[in-house]
């Protein structure tokens, strides 16, 4: 579990990350990965062409099928000036049980003007996909 040290907007932050992440999790359980692309901050966008992230979702999914259970691991909250001044990027960290697998999860966000984005999505697992 992480420690906020500092001003509320750190625990303001958190919680709007935690609210994304939990509209994250439903998309993915409706396939909607067109959506979570669309939700994710501008940068993200620049980086990582639609049709990719929707094909890594979708291998994901048939690999792995649906997430059965999801459990919150930890999170990390930091400042950075990578997407710009005075940035907050908040880090989740889950234990996802899926149909027919296993995998630890992170996903990074970012707010951006006032929007809490992904600006990245990570999945690892020991079964190879």
């Amino acid at each position: 579990m992480g420690v906020i040290f500092g001003c509320s907007s750190s625990q303001k932050d958190l919680n709007s990350a935690k609210l994304e992440a939990d509209k994250v999790h439903e998309l993915l359980s409706l396939g909607l990965y067109s959506q979570i692309y669309n939700n994710s901050t501008t940068e993200f966008k620049q980086n990582n062409p639609e049709s990719k992230i929707v094909k890594f979702l979708t291998d994901i999914d048939n690999k792995f099928g649906k997430p059965k259970e999801i459990k919150f691991i930890r999170w990390n909250i930091n400042n950075s000036t990578s997407f710009s001044k005075n940035s907050t990027v908040v880090i989740l960290v889950y234990d996802v049980q899926y149909e027919r697998g296993h995998g630890i999860e992170t996903i990074y966000f970012h707010n951006e003007n006032g929007v809490m984005g992904i600006s990245g999505y990570n999945i690892q697992s020991d079964e190879p996909f």
